[in-house]
């Protein structure tokens, strides 16, 4: 976890293990994981210390600079940039990362047959 604490609360690159993370839990390609930002903030999960981030699409952005998204611009289910957010999740002391799929579903496509 010591690779994110000295991160300010603001939009930063990902870090390496949070790529690699999102590339193999879901199969993303590496020029998409690279435009990725994330914001994070200390927190506590079961009594342990962790680090909480929230990855987005900077492209998503609507207002203000994508750069100084911070942790908390996402917490509002009714934000309008809540679209650009893509994942979040924490990474504990020990280094083990949670990551948890935030992007919008997408429409599923017609069934053979059911068509009007």
């Amino acid at each position: 976890m010591g690779f994110l604490l000295g991160r300010k609360a603001v939009a930063q690159e990902l870090p390496d293990k949070v790529k690699e993370g999102l590339i193999a839990k879901f199969a993303l390609e590496t020029g998409t994981v690279d435009k990725m930002r994330f914001s994070g903030k200390k927190g506590q999960y079961s009594n342990r210390p962790v680090q909480y981030f929230r990855i987005y699409d900077p492209d998503l952005i609507s207002h203000g600079e994508p750069a100084k998204v911070k942790y908390n611009d996402f917490q509002l289910d009714m934000s309008g940039d809540r679209k650009a957010l893509l994942f979040d999740g924490h990474i504990e002391k020990d280094g083990h990362i949670l990551l948890t799929d935030r992007r919008a579903p997408t429409p599923a496509s017609p069934k053979p047959g059911l068509a009007g």
